[in-house]
């Protein structure tokens, strides 16, 4: 080897050049390192950042089309936004901390003299009990249910929470970065086994929106959002499924929990459909009813907005007219109707086919109204309505509807008379053929039928769907088979309007004198029937006379027959204001003191003499912080019968 370096030829100056070369170039490279590594960091990072504004971006985009659906899922939407037209939801505050031998806060005094009721928040908001904003709620760190009756405003309220997060707004605290994702129970579909993940079921319902941005970027943001513990889940209409598929969802949300432990969950559904949520460590927190003041607000609200977009006064005297005209007979005997009902009272009145005061008037008016130009449709709307419901469902496909149709189609939905004008004016009559696809088209346009994914349908809100079916089961004498089904809301709301079509006397006897129900259940069922009921049944005459005798029994719980007073007063029945002056007069202080709330909750002046002794003898009543505080305030309701328009 050493032999051969011998034969090997350096020239020297090449030599020197090259190695000098080779010096400089490796003393450069290692003094360039440094930026070298600046540049790929600052590279690395343009790439990061360019990724994040995208995500961004995104995001943003998909809060604005959350924020477009949600506005849309009220009932009036096709005069309104939400946004225009809302009332801001509160939820009942919960019962104020009471120590023995010390007066309660005086802003609780409410709460202490009528007793806690979720189910039944009607007595308290008739003496404006405390309440407190949702995204409150919120701030606790749990996962929550809304409780409260068909037609309470529950998906309104979920639908606030999701406006309120798509704008990022500031009342939501530190929760205000949060990504909303509104569901509808009727759209979720869970395969046997989860083929990509847990999160698989809200991307397959998010897709079938119109979205702003692709399919890829809205997983990117879904799973960044859930990785970084900022989701919150707004999941409605867990009350119109029926218990077993209730299950299902439970267990799919005890699924998500375990894996993705950090989202946030709120839920709405009926009190007493919550089986499995409590479990998995849901709070319930009850939705407020709306008072007079608020139900004073909303009719100002929908003044404004009916006259500046539906129908603009030509004189401004007439104008002025309406709020007394209108508004007057709107908030006569309200307390017991729900906010859907007052709603659709309202619209009645505006619109100006209003049938009655009652809420079933509202509601028939408001299917009267969205019905018009549809030949023959009342029949298959109100088989439609009773076949899903009978089936423990609240959504059907269109072949369904075909199938179920198919024993009266001749009669009804074929050959339909259609009344045309010609163009000389002369009226004419054609006949053509309707069918089961043209009605449902129709009816989801005018929008009385909603679409959900999978080809499903469904009513625009379940208590339309139970007014139909309860007309329609009285029609075809087949109640007994909602009588047969497991309990459920839905069942329960067609059998209180299918009261008021037929005598269910054998069915209130059996609920009234049920010995097995410590809890009286059955009595609390029948005594809901009676807002029903019409006022010259005789059937109903032996349901008030139990139920006025229970709520004079001391042996039972206060809170028990605190809802027995509810049930007797949203009947707004004279025999009941005339019940209630008579037991002003108990010896028994309970007793006395529900029926001096119930004759502050029917705003009775002729209760007014009585009430007035108990202020010189406080003792005979209760409480001298109910005797000072909420007795004066039951005395002036009765004797003004209190308008916010006064």
């Amino acid at each position: 080897f050493f032999n051969q370096l011998d034969r090997i030829d350096i020239e020297g100056i090449s030599f020197w050049i090259g190695f000098i070369t080779a010096t400089l170039f490796w003393w450069l490279f290692r003094k360039l390192i440094p930026y070298i590594k600046k540049a790929f960091i600052k590279l690395k990072e343009s790439i990061q950042s360019a990724r994040e504004s995208l995500q961004s971006g995104a995001d943003q985009k998909l809060r604005e089309n959350t924020l477009k659906y949600v506005q849309n899922l009220h009932l009036i939407s096709p005069l309104f936004s939400l946004d225009e037209i809302l009332i801001v939801p509160k939820i009942m505050a919960p019962p104020a901390m009471i120590f023995p031998n010390q007066e309660p806060p005086l802003d609780y005094i409410t709460e202490y003299v009528i007793p806690y009721m979720p189910d039944f928040p009607e007595l308290s908001a008739a003496y404006n009990g405390h309440t407190i904003p949702l995204q409150e709620a919120l701030k606790g760190g749990a996962n929550l249910i809304i409780t409260g009756n068909l037609g309470s405003g529950k998906t309104t309220a979920l639908a606030y929470l999701a406006s309120l997060f798509s704008r990022r707004d500031v009342s939501l605290g530190e929760l205000r970065n949060y990504f909303p994702i509104y569901l509808h129970a009727n759209e979720l579909t869970f395969p046997q086994e989860m083929v990509q993940s847990e999160l698989s079921p809200i991307f397959d319902v998010l897709t079938t929106r119109p979205l702003s941005v692709r399919e890829s970027q809205l997983q990117d943001v879904i799973n960044k959002a859930v990785e970084s513990g900022r989701v919150v889940l707004l999941l409605d209409g867990l009350d119109e499924i029926s218990t077993n598929a209730l299950k299902d969802v439970t267990d799919y949300l005890d699924g998500l929990l375990e894996i993705y432990p950090d989202i946030r969950i709120v839920t709405a559904t009926d009190y007493s459909h919550i089986d499995g949520l409590v479990a998995l460590g849901f709070m319930t927190i009850p939705l407020a009813a709306w008072n007079l003041r608020i139900q004073a607000d909303f009719i100002k609200k929908w003044n404004n907005l009916w006259h500046l977009f539906i129908q603009p006064p030509q004189n401004e005297e007439i104008n002025a007219l309406d709020p007394i005209l209108l508004n007057g007979w709107l908030l006569a005997d309200n307390a017991a109707l729900t906010p859907l009902e007052f709603t659709l009272k309202v619209w009645s009145a505006y619109a100006g086919d209003a049938r009655g005061s009652m809420g079933m008037d509202a509601i028939e008016a408001y299917l009267r109204r969205m019905t018009v130009g549809i030949p023959k449709v009342r029949s298959t709307i109100e088989h439609l309505a009773t076949q899903m419901i009978l089936a423990n469902r609240s959504t059907f496909t269109q072949g369904e509807a075909q199938s179920w149709t198919s024993g009266f189609d001749s009669d009804t939905l074929e050959g339909a008379g259609l009344s045309m004008v010609s163009d000389d004016g002369d009226e004419k009559t054609a006949t053509r053929t309707v069918g089961i696809p043209r009605i449902i088209s129709d009816l989801i346009r005018n929008g009385l039928l909603v679409t959900f994914p999978n080809n499903q349908l469904g009513f625009v809100h379940p208590k339309i769907a139970c007014y139909l079916a309860g007309i329609s089961l009285a029609i075809s004498k087949e109640e007994d088979g909602i009588f047969s089904q497991p309990d459920w809301p839905l069942r329960r709301a067609t059998i209180q309007f299918l009261a008021s079509q037929i005598d269910l006397s054998d069915q209130a006897v059996k609920l009234i004198t049920a010995t097995g129900d410590p809890l009286h259940q059955g009595v609390i069922q029948a005594g809901n029937w009676l807002r029903f009921i019409p006022l010259d049944a005789e059937w109903r005459k032996p349901i008030l006379q139990n139920l006025a005798n229970m709520l004079q029994q001391e042996s039972l719980p206060l809170s028990f027959r605190a809802r027995i007073l509810v049930c007797l007063v949203s009947t707004y029945d004279r025999g009941v204001a005339s019940i209630l002056r008579h037991l002003l007069n108990s010896n028994q202080f309970n007793v006395s003191q529900l029926a001096a709330l119930g004759c502050g909750f029917l705003r009775d002046p002729l209760a007014v003499s009585e009430l007035v002794k108990y202020i010189f003898n406080p003792s005979t009543l209760g409480p001298v912080s109910y005797t000072h505080l909420t007795l004066p305030t039951t005395i002036g309701w009765c004797r003004s019968r209190w308008s916010p328009y006064h």
